[in-house]
């Protein structure tokens, strides 16, 4: 048996019990550590496995940004050509949102840079609001070095415009805020939108609820995994009032 386990003949392995001896005893451990050393060899392929996929993501992703740029900017071309400075306006908006975003595989960038992110982010979806979305900045220029996880706001924003706007012809205000709090860093989206029932959430709502859409709760995960248990994201809202989100993070 012991000479199959040199092998790596794991399958082949199967060490009956051998009594309460100190033969019985070596039959037992070497018994486990065959258990033990077979899970270690599969957890090692897995993780060779998603080494080479998350490789191969990642050459994608090098791929996938300059395709998206070349388009835009031949889409932006024809803008110009077609005098047509709305289109053109969206479109080199859209390009710097994913140039920033994409952030060079980075997960965290400045709180200036999360800024910027949502205001292109803003000004493509006031393309197609106009006057409806009305969004105000208040921000403390101290913070604006400080890290940040990525794609922190724009959620948040999206999720405003989506759900919140109940009526067509008032729109919506969104404030965003950054402050620091104490050795803290305190940012909030606030909203006069629709609201939603439940007033405080210490979890925030599942899918289904109004606060809902890709990367709404990911962001609270993400804080957390980055930072710790004691920051992320908490939730007030009031039906027919709005909503503020409020995002912690450290001030450091």
């Amino acid at each position: 048996m012991m000479r199959r386990i040199e092998r790596e003949e794991f399958e082949l392995v199967d060490i009956r019990p051998l009594g309460r001896d100190e033969i019985g005893q070596l039959g037992n451990v070497l018994r486990k550590m065959t258990q033990r050393l077979n899970s270690l060899i599969s957890d090692v392929c897995k993780k060779e496995i998603d080494k080479k996929e998350a490789e191969m993501n990642v050459l994608q992703a090098q791929i996938n940004p300059h395709f998206l740029y070349n388009t835009l900017a031949s889409i932006s071309s024809l803008a110009i050509r077609n005098s047509d400075p709305r289109m053109n306006k969206m479109v080199t908006d859209l390009a710097k949102f994913y140039r920033i975003s994409l952030n060079k595989g980075k997960s965290r960038m400045s709180i200036n840079e999360e800024i910027q992110l949502t205001k292109y982010y803003v000004s493509i979806q006031q393309v197609r609001f106009a006057d409806l979305l009305r969004v105000h900045y208040q921000i403390d220029e101290s913070v604006l070095p400080c890290p940040i996880v990525k794609l922190t706001l724009q959620p948040f924003v999206e999720n405003c415009i989506n759900y919140a706007i109940w009526d067509d012809k008032l729109g919506i205000n969104i404030i965003i805020k950054a402050y620091r709090e104490g050795a803290d860093i305190t940012l909030k989206i606030i909203d006069d939108g629709m609201g939603m029932r439940g007033g405080n959430f210490r979890e925030l709502p599942e899918s289904g609820d109004t606060l809902s859409g890709y990367g709404i709760r990911n962001v609270d995960n993400r804080i957390k995994l980055l930072f710790g248990d004691s920051f992320g994201v908490s939730v007030y809202s009031r039906l027919g009032i709005g909503t503020t989100v409020t995002i912690r993070i450290p001030g450091r």
